[in-house]
């Protein structure tokens, strides 16, 4: 699972129907920064932790999960990340860390004190990692580079216990950023999705890394469109692929998007059936896939298997772009980068909003996609990632139980 945005090469198929002056401004660069910026903790009292060098983290027992239905979230850290360096975040599956990707570095955090618990850095901007997944142990993290390469880590200190590139051989594993990472059922195959840079047009390439042998093992399919997301169900049976082809920004200055998600057959290889939209999430502990349609504001569920609707969850307000389900499979999040709506996952009824999400709150919609919100593996805590004209809010809010 992996914090994915939308490249600045996406911008170039946009279908814009009103004109955005500072669009030019918002190409992404891969040079480095003069001074490379940090993550500046906003609200927390707790300054940086600096490190000379790695630290030992003691063994967290696994938490466990939140039984009562969330009724309010408190925000309780928030973290600024100036543009466009994110690129990645992600929980760690026991405790309460995560880890953030930049152009610059990797870097571990403590959710709760907001510290920075070690930081990794690449040996130039091109070998940073774009995407980071971690064991279901929590005993090992793996990061993919933009150049091919896949380097396993001890989560506790960040020191590196296994590397290997492949950029000797581009066309098995491309030289591109990962946009998107599932563990597969086996616990050591990784799907990741690139942009195929060899494509004259936005391609999306789905490529299987073996994590015991460390070697990119198979190419598993080629899509037209830009990489977005990628899923797989409960059982790992089924991998969903998400492209967006277009987007719309109509006068209301709000996001329409016209993308495909693709349904694979794991074990196969075979593509099973196509969703007429990218913004998709499996239902747990089922084939069912809860589908958001930004263009009439509704959350469908579909039956994965065959592509086909099964019915209307809810009839949204104001259209969102970004879901999340909580591990217990009873709650889910909707977000828009301007607030974030919690319902019910079975009923689709509202359970409660937030709002006032981050400090820096101007939105920038071409940017909103980039959005995620990811909820941790007790459902205490939800991080949220907010896009704007000058950088990425990530705040952690506390799930309050009614």
């Amino acid at each position: 699972m992996s914090i994915r945005r939308i490249s600045y090469k996406l911008i170039a198929i946009l279908i814009i129907t009103i004109q955005i002056s500072c669009m030019s401004s918002l190409a992404r660069t891969d040079s480095e920064p003069t001074n490379p910026p940090t993550i500046v903790p906003i609200e927390s009292g707790n300054a940086e932790l600096t490190l000379s060098s790695p630290t030992v983290l003691p063994t967290m027992s696994p938490i466990a999960r939140m039984s009562l239905t969330p009724a309010s979230a408190v925000k309780l850290n928030e973290w600024f990340i100036p543009y466009p360096r994110l690129l990645d975040i992600n929980w760690a599956p026991i405790g309460e860390k995560f880890i953030v990707l930049t152009r610059e570095d990797a870097e571990m955090y403590d959710a709760i004190s907001a510290k920075r618990l070690w930081i990794q850095n690449p040996v130039a901007p091109s070998y940073a990692a774009s995407n980071a997944i971690f064991s279901r142990d929590g005993k090992s993290l793996a990061l993919y580079s933009r150049l091919g390469g896949l380097q396993l880590l001890d989560p506790s200190t960040g020191q590196i216990l296994a590397d290997r590139k492949e950029n000797n051989n581009p066309g098995n594993c491309l030289q591109a950023d990962a946009y998107g990472s599932v563990l597969g059922i086996d616990g050591h195959t990784i799907f990741i999705i690139l942009e195929d840079p060899r494509s004259a047009q936005s391609s999306t390439q789905i490529v299987a890394w073996d994590l015991i042998s460390l070697k990119c093992s198979a190419v598993f399919a080629n899509l037209e469109g830009f990489p977005y997301r990628i899923h797989t169900n409960f059982d790992g049976s089924l991998l969903a692929v998400s492209v967006i082809k277009n987007l719309n920004i109509t006068q209301a200055n709000e996001i329409s998007e016209t993308g495909q998600t693709t349904i694979f057959d794991i074990e196969t290889k075979e593509q099973i059936c196509s969703v007429p939209s990218g913004l998709v999430m499996f239902k747990p502990e089922s084939n069912s896939l809860y589908v958001l349609d930004s263009s009439t504001f509704r959350l469908n569920l579909w039956d994965a298997e065959n592509c086909q609707m099964i019915g209307s969850i809810a009839n949204l307000s104001s259209p969102y772009y970004y879901l999340a389900m909580g591990n217990n499979g009873q709650e889910m999040a909707l977000g828009n980068g301007k607030n974030i709506q919690i319902l019910d996952a079975n009923s689709g009824l509202p359970l409660f909003e937030i709002n006032d999400l981050s400090q820096q709150n101007i939105v920038d919609p071409l940017r909103v996609l980039d959005g995620r919100l990811i909820y941790n593996p007790n459902d205490k805590y939800l991080l949220s990632t907010i896009p704007n004209g000058t950088g990425t809010s990530i705040i952690l809010w506390t799930l309050m139980g009614n």
